[in-house]
């Protein structure tokens, strides 16, 4: 019973006081927004990036979710109408999902300065150390970086950091020239200061750091494998570690910890390290660790509406699932065509209940849920359906209920009971059709909504298939809703 998609807020009542700033910071996609802009640690580092008011994502949190899970592509969006494009307002340190924050009229159009910036003359290691790197603006540096190229860098280009970095790293020796640079908050970019080193790699240095030892899965869930092994050690100097996934190069790193997140539940993965040193000499491998993530727990799932219940039209339903335990985030969606097509309701909700207030039907409907768990990734994990389509009802035709047998030429007394949504009817239409005809035919109109008419019933010359409908309307003739009954037959 579990398939696929959507969500809201309120972790069940008893967990609702739990929703605060740290439960939501911790999620991946404010990662993802630190890393793209360099903003860790400024007022933009918070869960209000994507919540304004919380659990309820933002239009900045759906611009983002609606083009890929991409920040870059909603840069030039106004996602908060507030006549400022998304990269103005992140550049500005003003939230872009809320009309509320936006910057001030007026505009700095002052660069910083790059006052210092010194690196050693010399290296026998590709990684040298940054001597000086100081930087002054009139509003304030909101980030620093290294190129090797004396290209303007732009203001949201790749390998920005909110502090000035204190190595970098060559691909190759030789003698390097390095160039620094500086941005405030407007995406001003300051001119360059730049610094040369020549660097002389230790050819001599031929020795093998030795193999990492006790290498150790820590931690394997359906979404991650986190790893551990004793340090390396080396002549000169250990200069990190590569780590292999299904003996293929996966990443590195200069810890003696790495994780992987980019895994599947139910699926055999075999690891292994190799240390190496700044000569480019590279260490057996480490012991070899194999481990299997654990299948994703079928208990999710749909618990109300889920066994064909009715409800009138304007009155909220209650959707309740089980929590999913690894789902940090659902998304409900609805189907009037039996899951042919999905409508969002909701996304990002936090808990495991929802209130569906259902007034824009104008007919009698019969619907289906569908909810879908999401990681703090926001990476689906799972979904369920409801097992049968429930009845949203504008209002219910009582009488004739169905299957009656009525003679022609006499009178049908047609009663029915009306939802909310219909409190401003002026005028009732009540109509007819019979043997499965197209044609509606008229039989007569009341004012207001009394609840029941009086059919004189149409004569016939053999058994007759009929079915009434009624039709109701506000004081300008537009219809507010519909109600049909199920089939009679007509005797003669």
């Amino acid at each position: 019973m579990i398939k696929k998609q959507i969500a809201l807020s309120l972790f069940i009542l008893a967990l609702t006081f739990v929703f605060n700033s740290k439960s939501f910071a911790i999620s991946g996609y404010l990662n993802s927004f630190n890393t793209t802009y360099g903003t860790k640690g400024t007022v933009l580092d918070s869960c209000n990036l994507c919540h304004t008011v919380k659990p309820a994502v933002n239009n900045y949190g759906a611009a983002y979710m609606n083009n890929g899970y991409s920040f870059k592509a909603i840069e030039n969006l106004d996602s908060d109408g507030d006549g400022f494009t998304n990269i103005a307002e992140i550049n500005a340190r003003t939230f872009p999902g809320d009309p509320n924050s936006k910057p001030s009229n007026n505009t700095d159009n002052t660069p910083p300065v790059v006052t210092a910036f010194s690196i050693p003359a010399t290296s026998n290691s590709l990684t040298i150390s940054i001597t000086t790197f100081t930087a002054t603006d009139n509003v304030g540096v909101t980030g620093y970086l290294l190129t090797e190229t004396s290209t303007t860098p732009s203001a949201t280009a790749n390998g920005w950091s909110a502090t000035a970095p204190t190595t970098y790293t060559f691909s190759t020796a030789g003698t390097k020239t390095l160039y620094a640079w500086a941005k405030d908050a407007a995406g001003n970019v300051s001119t360059s200061k730049s610094a040369t080193v020549t660097i002389t790699l230790n050819t001599a240095d031929t020795t093998s750091p030795t193999a990492p030892t006790n290498l150790t899965a820590n931690s394997v869930t359906t979404s991650s494998v986190s790893l551990s092994w004793s340090a390396s050690t080396d002549n000169v100097g250990v200069a990190g570690y590569k780590i292999f996934k299904n003996y293929v190069e996966i990443g590195t790193t200069t810890l003696t910890n790495y994780t992987d997140s980019n895994v599947s539940p139910s699926t055999t993965y075999t690891y292994y390290v190799q240390a190496f040193d700044s000569a480019g000499n590279i260490s057996q491998n480490s012991n070899i660790v194999q481990v299997t993530t654990p299948a994703v727990v079928s208990g999710f799932r749909i618990l109300t509406p889920n066994n064909g219940e009715k409800f009138l039209s304007g009155s909220p339903i209650p959707i309740t699932w089980e929590a999913h335990p690894n789902a940090t985030y659902y998304n409900i969606s609805y189907s009037t065509n039996n899951g042919l097509t999905w409508i969002p309701l909701e996304n990002g909700i936090m808990g495991t209940t929802y209130n569906w207030n259902t007034t824009n039907f104008k007919k009698n409907v019969k619907c289906r849920i569908l909810v879908t768990a999401y990681n703090s990734n926001y990476i689906q994990i799972a979904s369920d359906k409801t097992d049968l389509p429930f009845t949203i009802e504008v209002a219910t035709i009582n009488k004739p209920s169905g299957g009656e047998i009525i003679t022609n030429g006499k009178t049908l007394n047609i009663t029915w009971s009306s939802s909310p949504v219909l409190s401003t009817t002026a005028k009732v239409s009540i109509y007819y059709k019979l043997n499965n005809s197209f044609i509606w035919k008229l039989a007569g109109t009341i004012n207001g909504n009394p609840g029941s008419y009086n059919w004189s019933v149409p004569v016939v010359t053999k058994d007759t298939k009929a079915v009434i409908k009624v039709v109701f309307r506000n004081s300008l003739g537009s219809v507010l809703g519909v109600a049909i009954s199920n089939p009679i037959t007509i005797t003669p």
